[in-house]
């Protein structure tokens, strides 16, 4: 067995907790050798999106000897809840996808292992772009347009023709698309206000249609 940890940021959003979930269900998926590890900082955010999911804390993932790690949504240090887990693992078993450019202390892992795509609106979308969504259940395509949905404030903000691309592909139907868009468009007041603490980025595309 490949035991695997995927990691995030501290203070989960919906995007990191969406594209992390997202990524160990599509590890576990492509190798029935893949012993696969969600670890996060607890929080109400993963109440409030799932209710109920398993995931490791980072005191039970220091007893664990992990093969590879994935890091999803964060590209800083001193931002990724379980950094200390990376040094563990051989640099060539060290992943990285992300959307965000650094401006801190970037993570140590190879830079042929990291794939990083500032103009992506969130890191559900690059994952989207990836992975092969065939093999995934409809939960999972579900957690990444619940994930490009949260980042872009409901397709108001960081889009782009990319962004619409991604959703196609997802094939979710209209009535799946409204009861996601429905859901994280009334997030909590936390949401809200981290929403309009993001500084949009200058794509040319203000939302799509």
């Amino acid at each position: 067995m490949v035991k695997i940890a995927v990691i995030t940021h501290k203070n989960l959003d919906y995007d990191a907790l969406c594209s992390s979930s997202s990524l160990a269900s599509y590890l576990k998926k492509i190798s029935s050798q893949n012993e696969v590890y969600l670890i996060l900082e607890q929080n109400k955010t993963i109440e409030n999106l799932y209710g109920n999911i398993h995931y490791y804390s980072l005191e039970e993932a220091r007893r664990m000897n992990f093969d590879s790690i994935y890091v999803c949504d964060v590209n800083e240090e001193d931002r990724t809840y379980g950094v200390e887990l990376i040094s563990t693992v051989p640099e060539h078993s060290r992943y990285l996808i992300d959307h965000h450019d650094k401006n801190r202390k970037e993570l140590d892992i190879p830079v042929e292992n990291r794939t990083i795509k500032p103009t992506y609106s969130s890191t559900c979308e690059l994952l989207t772009e990836q992975i092969d969504i065939s093999i995934l259940g409809q939960a999972t395509i579900q957690n990444l347009f619940m994930g490009i949905l949260s980042d872009s404030a409901c397709l108001t903000r960081n889009v782009s023709v990319n962004t619409n691309q991604m959703i196609k592909k997802l094939g979710l139907s209209e009535e799946d698309r409204l009861k996601s868009i429905k859901k994280v468009c009334s997030l909590s007041k936390e949401q809200q206000e981290l929403y309009d603490r993001v500084e949009p980025l200058d794509l040319g595309i203000d939302g799509i249609k």
